[in-house]
């Protein structure tokens, strides 16, 4: 058994006995330390993001970034500019170029694993010069698999401010479910999964006076197929939709309560790729986003 990781050379060592018999012993030690490598980055799995107390996007992997010891920010780096980022989803770029941070973020229910690398990044990301966040989605295999989840955080667990002059506090409400499986079994598989949230911002209060309530509703939908339709092709095709409808946004300590906004965001982000190894040393790859 081995651990193949993502941006990570996986060095098997097998050894063959020479006899006549039909059985062959292999067997390899798992690396615990990718020799050929020179960057320092980090790996971590669908398993232990479950167990931390993150917050549940794709932005909240952030705070795993090694070495930073505060990663509250959407764009985190380690004595660089934010611009020197680079963000990545299924090998997409979505990285905002003019602040550093992310065109889109997205709920980690689909995230399969991410690696996030602050130093000696190779050729292949260019001028990038601080972070490097890549983050895997989940994929449909020859076994049917579901998770469904719901988080309620009532107003009252959420911290009282300590300024007088702008105060509110956050109740969410998150469900989420997703099921992956085969459609053709060992060559076409499925993921898919659904998650929303409502929060709703009471108790508001700025200096001018009391607030309206403010609403945030998010509706994310994500579908995957993932094709083998032979054993040198593999074929990959995703659709994500992200829709946020907001109210009484952008109010601040000195903004009449009466200008809030109403804010409206869709996000689409489409990938497909299909890769063929021609040889062990020859493959190509097509890739639409």
């Amino acid at each position: 058994d081995v651990v193949v990781q993502l941006n990570k050379d996986t060095e098997l060592r097998p050894v063959l006995s020479v006899t006549a018999t039909a059985a062959v012993t292999v067997t390899a030690a798992t690396p615990l330390v990718d020799v050929k490598s020179t960057e320092i980055s980090n790996v971590t799995d669908r398993q232990t993001i479950e167990k931390l107390p993150l917050a549940r996007t794709f932005t909240g992997t952030f705070q795993l970034a090694p070495g930073v010891a505060e990663n509250n920010s959407t764009a985190p780096n380690a004595g660089g500019f934010r611009q020197d980022n680079t963000f990545l989803y299924d090998g997409v770029n979505i990285t905002n170029p003019f602040f550093g941070d992310l065109y889109q973020n997205f709920a980690e229910l689909d995230i399969q694993e991410v690696n996030i690398t602050r130093g000696g990044v190779t050729a292949e990301y260019g001028r990038t010069g601080g972070f490097i966040v890549n983050g895997v989605t989940k994929s449909g295999t020859n076994d049917i698999h579901g998770e469904a989840r719901l988080e309620y955080q009532p107003a009252s667990f959420s911290a009282k401010s300590q300024d007088p002059t702008l105060t509110s506090q956050f109740k969410d409400f998150r469900p989420g479910i997703d099921v992956g499986g085969p459609i053709l079994r060992d060559r076409l598989f499925f993921y898919g999964s659904a998650n929303l949230l409502r929060q709703t911002e009471e108790d508001r209060v700025n200096n001018l006076g009391t607030i309206p309530d403010g609403d945030t509703n998010v509706n994310e939908y994500f579908f995957k197929l993932t094709g083998n339709p032979a054993s040198n092709q593999l074929i990959n095709a995703s659709f994500r939709y992200r829709g946020i409808d907001a109210t009484q946004q952008d109010i601040t300590s000195t903004t009449a309560p009466s200008s809030g906004d109403q804010p409206k965001t869709i996000d689409r982000v489409i990938v497909g790729s299909y890769f063929v190894t021609v040889s062990p040393k020859l493959s190509f790859e097509a890739r639409f986003n």
